[in-house]
């Protein structure tokens, strides 16, 4: 979600040369400007990527590179906050924690894309009211992060979305909001699913692995498990169907 009212944005960007720059940051007493940070054949290196609307919405942050993409913390946090989309076409993604949070009103969705692996900390959208969806798909490597949480005071939790070529690893995996929360999909073409827990107050769990080579505690869920040889799963739930 685009600001109306909005500081100048933030644009970085090199056509040929890798971006290596400390703390990135969009603030102020209106809303925020978005950011934009993109190396057509190069990488991006950054410290902390901030949005930050004091009294009112924070701006969109997109960070695009054909190579690798190294950061620190990625953050949009305003009344109503932007959406984060991070993109790496033949690299990897490796960051601290992604969040989009909303204070008074809907949060952003947070979209990561790598050809190689992906490696983060912890991942969540959490509204006031709604809050945003999150994706993360590794297409020919593996998802490893901490918890990933997508929270809804008023309104509804946003779907997750997983998914990798190869292993998928993460902390917890949480959509709550007992009105309306959203679905958890994690889905792995080649490689293993390992988890904490799984929850969603009201949406459903579909875990989809090749030889059903999971290992993640469902608590209190309708549960998919989708494998394409005879099950061996290590996941536990309320409602298993194979």
């Amino acid at each position: 979600m685009a600001p109306t009212l909005a500081t100048q944005m933030i644009l970085m960007s090199k056509r040929e040369e890798d971006i290596n720059t400390e703390e990135i940051n969009s603030s102020g007493g209106e809303n925020t400007g978005d950011i934009e940070v993109s190396s057509d054949n190069g990488e991006v290196n950054t410290g902390n990527i901030e949005s930050l609307g004091d009294s009112e919405d924070s701006g969109n942050i997109d960070v695009n590179a054909e190579g690798d993409i190294n950061t620190e913390n990625i953050s949009s946090i305003g009344n109503n906050s932007g959406d984060i989309s991070v993109n790496s076409q033949e690299g990897s993604v490796n960051t601290n924690n992604i969040e989009t949070i909303a204070e008074a009103g809907n949060s952003g969705d947070i979209n990561i894309v790598a050809i190689d692996d992906i490696s983060t900390g912890n991942i969540s959208s959490i509204g006031n009211n709604n809050s945003g969806d999150i994706s993360v798909n590794s297409q020919a490597s593996s998802v490893n992060t901490n918890n990933i949480t997508t929270q809804a005071e008023t309104g509804t939790a946003g779907d997750i979305d997983i998914s990798a070529r190869n292993n998928i690893n993460t902390g917890n995996i949480t959509s709550t909001n007992p009105q309306g929360s959203g679905n958890i999909n994690l889905t792995t073409e080649v490689g293993k699913i390992n988890t904490g827990e799984v929850f969603t107050d009201t949406g459903k769990i579909n875990l989809n692995q090749p030889n059903n080579n999971i290992s993640s505690v469902v608590e209190n869920n309708p549960i998919s498990i989708t494998p394409s040889s005879t099950p061996s799963t290590t996941a536990t739930g309320f409602d298993i169907n194979i």
